[in-house]
This record gives C-alpha cells, structure tokens and sequence, in this order.
C-alpha cells in the first residue's frame, strides 16, 4: 500500500501542467530549503520565490545543505568539517561526525548520490564520499577537471550537475567519481559569493543560488529564470517521499 501510494503522489505531481512561459509557472507548491547565512534557515516556493513561513536560527554554523531522498531528513557541512542533522523546524544541528573531516575545506558541491552517501566536490577540484551514518569520509575519488561551486545529483538516472567558479557554468557529469564533467551551457548571470545548486528529478528544472537571488535553470542549456532577488549561500530539495 505504502508504494502504491508513492507511485500515485509522483504522478499526481508530473502530472500538472506546467508552464515556464511569459505567463510564470503554475503547478504545486514546490519548496526548498534556502540557507540565507550560516546560520539561518529558510524555506521557499520555487513557482514564485516567496519567502514560506518563517526563519529559523541553526545551532551550528552550516555552510552546505542536502536532504536525503528516502526520508527527507536534511543534512549538512558544518564550518567546523563535521557532518550534521538538522532539525529544520527547530533549528537544533546534531554532529554526527565525531571529528573534522579530512577534506580541504568546505566551499563547492553537496549532495546526496544515495541513501548513505554524500558527495562533496570541492571548489579546489578534490572529490570525496561522506558515509552518512557516521560522518565518517567513505573515500576519495578522482579530482573534477572543474572547479565546483554547487552540485546535484539526478536519481533518475545518475547524472550529476555541477556549477563553476569563475566561468558561471552548468556543466554535467555521468560518473562524478571519475571527475570528468561536459558543458551544457554558461549562465546568463555572474553568479558571486557562495553558489548553491539543487535538482528536482519530478519537473527537471535546476535551480541556482548565490548573492544575485534565486534562480531556475533548463538543465539541457542553462538558461536561468530570476525567481527572487534574496541572497543564499545554499539550497537543498524538500522532499516528501522517497525517489
């Protein structure tokens, strides 16, 4: 019963109509979480880019942000290298790594590639596996040949996208452990401070954001939407049921 449920909500959501003409988009609400500092914590509609419900001050200082696709439970990279849990209606962050992880730092890409596995591509090109369950890292994988500013992963069938430094790019990679990424297209907007990225695999539509606002992008060419002008330092799906 629990399947046949999930399968009725996917298609009930690609199912809408959407429209991403001059008339907006309509459809359901679709929702992220937005990290607007370190330590604040928002939610907003992706149709529109309003602002939903209220912030909430973290308890730790997070710099990078991603749900989980199983449950929806949102992680995230502590300016400290630790992995977290976050607890996004109170804001509490848990540790869950015991000590700083062993990477260079935590400015580039964060996001799920399974249920117990963060990818985190570094802006210095190094490309490591974090093991959800214990905050440990489950290993390093070949360097990216690009610099990674955002990144996220498609459930659907694999791929990852990633956001540059510099040349404000959306590039695509089959095998992100192998660090080869191909063009799809350069961004429109010269995208400055930190740079987040996030995937929704039900629509397809990418969305950027950075010191500029937030952005929808075609994951085919990289043309990008203005949704907001609200500066974020990330952004992370939230999701309701497993994919």
């Amino acid at each position: 019963m629990r399947k046949l449920l999930m399968i009725l909500s996917v298609m009930a959501v690609m199912l809408t109509v959407w429209n991403c003409g001059g008339g907006g988009v309509t459809g359901p609400s679709l929702q992220a979480y937005v990290l607007h500092n370190p330590g604040l914590l928002g939610k907003v509609n992706l149709l529109n880019g309003s602002q939903v419900g209220s912030n909430v001050n973290l308890t730790g200082n997070i710099r990078e942000i991603a749900t989980r696709p199983t449950d929806g439970q949102l992680y995230g990279l502590g300016s400290d290298l630790k992995l977290y849990s976050i607890n996004a209606t109170t804001g509490a962050c848990t540790a869950i790594s015991a000590s700083a992880l062993a990477i260079d730092g935590y400015n580039g890409g964060f996001d799920f590639e399974g249920a117990s596995t963060i990818r985190f591509t570094s802006v210095n090109k190094h490309n490591y596996r974090i093991n959800v369950s214990d905050g440990t890292l489950a290993g390093t994988d070949t360097d990216a040949d690009i610099q990674v500013v955002g990144l996220a992963y498609n459930f659907e069938n694999g791929d990852t996208f990633a956001c540059t430094a510099g040349t404000d790019a959306l590039y695509k990679s089959t095998n992100a452990a192998g660090g080869a990424y191909s063009l799809i297209g350069n961004f429109s907007v010269n995208l400055s401070g930190d740079v987040g990225f996030a995937f929704d695999p039900i629509t397809g539509q990418g969305y950027v954001v950075a010191n500029e606002g937030l952005y929808r992008v075609n994951v085919s060419n990289g043309s990008m939407v203005q949704l907001n002008n609200t500066s974020y330092d990330a952004i992370a799906m939230i999701r309701s049921f497993g994919i």
